[in-house]
């Protein structure tokens, strides 16, 4: 399994760092500039985009690897997030 689809959600980061919420997601935004959920989406679409074009691996299998019930959820933040539709990616 791909190591980006196997990080910890927000609640599992705050317990192994034994802080409180609000301290973390301060921390973070400090850090990183973003919220962790904008983060893990970052890595998430920049991962995807990596396999639909280098590995050549269809939209549809990659959507569902990071954790989209359907297609179309899939295809509508990918278009949000890049501008383009994965099946753009070989015209870009």
């Amino acid at each position: 399994t791909d190591q980006v689809f196997l990080l910890p959600t927000l609640l599992i980061l705050v317990r192994e760092c034994e802080v409180s919420t609000s301290v973390f997601i301060t921390v973070f935004l400090k850090l990183y500039g973003c919220d962790y959920g904008d983060y893990l989406n970052q890595l998430k679409m920049e991962r995807a985009f990596q396999l639909i074009k280098n590995a050549k691996m269809q939209p549809n299998v990659v959507g569902e690897m990071i954790g989209y019930e359907t297609f179309n959820d899939f295809l509508i933040a990918f278009k949000n997030y890049f501008g383009i539709t994965p099946n753009e990616i070989g015209k870009a």
